[in-house]
């Protein structure tokens, strides 16, 4: 019998926790912007959530954004750590 894989969005709620809201996308790259609410998107690669992060470091997430709060966390190397 095999296990079903979780998905991107089960595997950031996760690692980030569960108020975090989810704002879309897919693939194994969360930008979490921790600010006033925890709120995270997910990306398919790198360049794209660190595309989105610089954008929203510059424009701001929220009322009270702090930029050097927000990050970006591979699911894939987090799953890795999480089984070892």
């Amino acid at each position: 019998m095999s296990k079903r894989k979780p998905s991107w969005k089960t595997m950031a709620k996760k690692h980030i926790g569960k108020p975090a809201m989810y704002g879309g996308g897919d693939g194994p790259f969360a930008f979490v912007t921790p600010c006033r609410v925890v709120y995270y998107t997910l990306w398919e690669t790198i360049q794209e959530a660190d595309t989105r992060k610089a954008k929203v470091d510059r424009t701001g997430c929220c009322g009270g954004c702090r930029p050097w709060t927000h990050y970006i966390v591979d699911l894939g190397e987090a799953k890795l750590a999480c089984l070892s």
